[in-house]
């Protein structure tokens, strides 16, 4: 198809309208082969010599597709954040040119005009929108999650499960607020409002910003990962997508606040991750090879083996913690869970090697058993101080009474040196050697002195 078009491009001069046209056929071939930059060049290219809206727009929103893959793809935040930026200067013009039939969430109600966009990914992408929607009270700022698919069936049902979870874990996940279509007439493109979280910053970009966890506030965050998703496993929603960039973080004077983002919206469309393990994996474009990349996180009954591992599980999550985790505490990618990096806490890497398990029946078998192994980690210092305590004191009591003796001793010793002590036992052994050699005499001589 790419040699086809390429070739009937070079036979099209430059002024007719077809010119566009294969110019945004070959940039979508070349994109889906992994080409961003070369596909990107024809897209613009087909701006420049479109000779209509409907071209325009339609290659403006390639544009838009093109940049922020390059920005799924980035690893450095700053450049991934200059990605988003241009790709939504992109979406805004193929909007304005084509009446709205781009936009992705509903523009014509004016409720929530875009600001920023914060990220994308296989489902979709995410939006930082001014809320100008009176019947949400006390929200200024809200994001709104986009996705690539229409999905099928009505909203309320699509998005059941990120409903419930504000019931069952309002303060660990952004809360919910509105959902709609972009295209309410043909009820698609579906999207979901959720609550803004002010200074909260993805896994991934904490990483970058701050470093590795230290194990007190490691542990602090896993704590709330860990209930966030028992209080999802006991109603039966898996999260299934758990990693470090669909981890809120906000430092606060306590510690590191958390709240998991994207739950219970894994199975509301196929990702890209999904549709990218079911081809070779030889040679990958440099966007395939990031969305392999979030499969470092995911169990094998994920990744194309449920014959021989099962159906995904609250087991699948746990495996999913296990590799967040240890990204979290290590900053290295979670390839392998590697004794030498956690050395220093044994406790972490025992816990971290059960999580990830190859088979899921070796795994902990639910939720509240990794919070009890946490809650182990989280004593384990002061059973040792606890330990430390009653050692000390041992050894205090053992010092008193090697004192006590000691000084009793010297008291002994002092008394024997005193010279009036002295005196008077040469005193005493005088007047015994007295009535010993006078009791001798009487009994020698028989007579009395």
């Amino acid at each position: 198809m790419i040699e086809a078009a390429v070739e009937q491009l070079g036979q099209l001069p430059s002024i007719t309208p077809e010119y566009s046209q294969v110019s945004i056929k070959i940039g979508c071939a070349l994109s889906s082969t992994g080409k961003l930059e070369n596909a990107e060049r024809l897209f613009l290219q087909a701006i420049e010599k479109a000779q209509n809206n409907e071209d325009k727009a339609l290659a403006y929103f390639n544009v838009f597709q093109v940049r922020w893959r390059k920005g799924f793809a980035e690893v450095n935040v700053s450049a991934k954040e200059q990605y988003y930026a241009k790709a939504l200067s992109a979406l805004q013009k193929a909007i304005e040119l084509s009446n709205g039939r781009y936009a992705l969430h509903d523009i014509n109600t004016g409720y929530y005009p875009i600001k920023k966009m914060l990220g994308a990914g296989g489902m979709g992408c995410a939006f930082l929108c001014e809320n100008h929607n009176y019947l949400i009270k006390g929200h200024k700022l809200v994001v709104i999650k986009c996705f690539w698919e229409n999905i099928a069936g009505s909203l309320e049902t699509v998005f059941k499960e990120p409903l419930a979870l504000d019931k069952i874990a309002g303060d660990l996940v952004p809360k919910p607020l509105d959902y709609g279509y972009a295209d309410n007439v043909n009820k698609k493109q579906p999207y979901f409002v959720t609550e803004y979280v002010e200074a909260a910053i993805d896994g991934e970009a904490y990483l970058e910003k701050y470093g590795p966890l230290d194990l007190k506030n490691g542990l602090m965050v896993a704590l709330q990962i860990a209930e966030g998703l028992r209080r999802a496993h006991e109603v039966g929603i898996y999260h299934l997508d758990l990693k470090p960039a669909n981890l809120l973080l906000k430092r606060t004077n306590w510690g590191i606040a958390v709240k998991i983002i994207d739950f219970g919206l894994s199975r509301v469309t196929t990702s890209l991750r999904d549709v990218a393990i079911k081809r070779s994996q030889s040679g990958k474009s440099v966007f395939e090879q990031a969305v392999f990349g979030t499969l470092e996180y995911a169990p094998p009954e994920q990744r194309g083996y449920a014959r021989q591992f099962g159906d995904p599980s609250a087991r699948s999550d746990i495996f999913a913690f296990g590799k967040t985790m240890y990204r979290l505490l290590t900053g290295e990618i979670p390839f392998a869970v590697e004794q030498e990096l956690l050395e220093h806490a044994p406790e972490w890497y025992q816990l971290l090697c059960d999580c990830v398990r190859q088979n899921p029946e070796k795994r902990p078998e639910s939720v509240q058993v990794l919070v009890s192994s946490l809650k182990g980690i989280e004593d384990a210092p002061k059973i040792a101080e606890r330990k430390a305590e009653e050692q000390e004191q041992l050894r205090k009591a053992k010092l008193a009474r090697e004192m006590a003796e000691h000084q009793a001793e010297e008291e002994r010793l002092k008394k024997k040196r005193n010279p009036i002590f002295l005196k008077n036992r040469i005193s005493r052994y005088e007047q015994n050697g007295k009535i010993f050699l006078r009791t001798y005499l009487v009994k020698k001589s028989n007579m009395t002195i």
